[in-house]
């Protein structure tokens, strides 16, 4: 996460996981994201992301997958242990 202002950050993340699967079959998934995230007020915060996912399967008759996601989000905090969000995306 990186400070851009008091009001607003940007986050940077990824991941790599292995699954193995009884039998045989052997995934690896990657994800990459980069959210901005812009603090409006101490209960509302909006936010607009950007997602990579790469599906690798180790047989050859499975090609590898690719997504690609943009979304926005609005969060509003109704006390601190309540919060409703709006995500919209594909």
């Amino acid at each position: 996460m990186r400070r851009l202002s008091p009001a607003s950050d940007a986050i940077a993340e990824y991941s790599i996981t292995e699954d193995r699967l009884s039998g045989g079959m052997h995934i690896q998934t990657q994800v990459a994201g980069l959210r901005y995230e812009r603090h409006d007020s101490e209960r509302d915060t909006k936010t607009i992301g950007y997602m990579f996912e790469r599906f690798a399967f180790d047989s050859p008759i499975h090609p590898s997958p690719i997504s690609h996601v943009l979304t926005g989000q609005w969060t509003h905090n109704l006390n601190r242990q309540t919060a409703v969000t709006l995500r919209g995306g594909p």
